[in-house]
């Protein structure tokens, strides 16, 4: 899993996923979203996650042209969003 922190990456991502990554640009500026990528057996996912609290959410993960993941992917993701949660928790 790999954060999408720049223009390019964005644009980048967009443009491989044939979707709107990019358009989410102001919503990581102002701290509402963050996105990332993930590979998982040569297939791409997008990644969106927001901040509910002091929590951190899977808000969005899709696939190529916005296509649903398999399940075992969003249990992946929404297992690794919950371990950082755990650490965040536990660092403070």
């Amino acid at each position: 899993i790999k954060i999408l922190n720049t223009k390019k990456k964005l644009f980048d991502e967009g443009e491989r996923m044939e979707h709107c990554a990019y358009t989410y640009l102001p919503y990581i500026n102002n701290g509402r979203c963050m996105l990332y990528t993930y590979l998982k057996d040569k297939k791409r996912y997008t990644i969106e996650i927001i901040k509910k609290g002091k929590k951190f959410l899977l808000n969005q993960l899709k696939g190529y042209k916005n296509s649903d993941p398999p399940q075992e992917v969003v249990d992946y993701v929404e297992n690794a969003i919950e371990k950082a949660n755990i650490k965040l928790l536990e660092s403070k």
